[in-house]
């Protein structure tokens, strides 16, 4: 009875369908960063002796940022990326074959890299009105052809 429903549960959800954006990882899932890194980590599980783990990370045009073949170490799998990643969205797919070739998983994940734009500028700085003589000149002439133009009106 257990080898039937052991049977069943692998049918209905093969080794790789568990795993993905909720895989721990560095970056996170989603997460957006101000600099950009400088390698990515899956935590990819236990592996077996002979067990093969690709790692590829690539741009929003589809060009590969790692460089060379990821390092696997107590479970987590690490590739180094290009140096100077632009602004913009990278996606992470990774997988994970057993030594038998037989089981696998694999996920995929995206970040952005978005550096931040600068200080913000303070809220007074944006409404105060500079206080010069030609400011106060214009005001002054907008107040009395403003009045002009009212007396006028009433008159008419």
């Amino acid at each position: 009875m257990i080898g039937v429903a052991a049977l069943a549960a692998g049918l209905v959800f093969p080794a790789g369908a568990a795993a993905g954006a909720d895989t721990p990882s560095n970056p996170a899932p989603g997460a957006t960063l101000a600099t950009a890194p400088d390698r990515v980590s899956v935590e990819v599980g236990a592996t077996g002796p002979g067990a093969e783990v690709l790692v590829l990370v690539t741009d929003a045009a589809g060009v590969r940022r790692d460089v060379g073949d990821p390092v696997l170490r107590a479970g987590t799998a690490t590739v180094r990326l290009a140096g100077g990643l632009a602004p913009g969205s990278y996606t992470v797919d990774w997988r994970v074959t057993d030594g038998t070739r037989e089981g696998f998983r694999s996920g995929t994940f995206l970040f952005t890299v978005a550096p931040a734009a600068g200080p913000p500028v303070p809220a007074a700085a944006l409404t105060t009105l500079p206080r010069t003589p030609a400011m106060w000149l214009a005001a002054g002439l907008l107040l009395i052809v403003g009045s002009a133009a009212a007396a006028l009106w009433r008159i008419r």
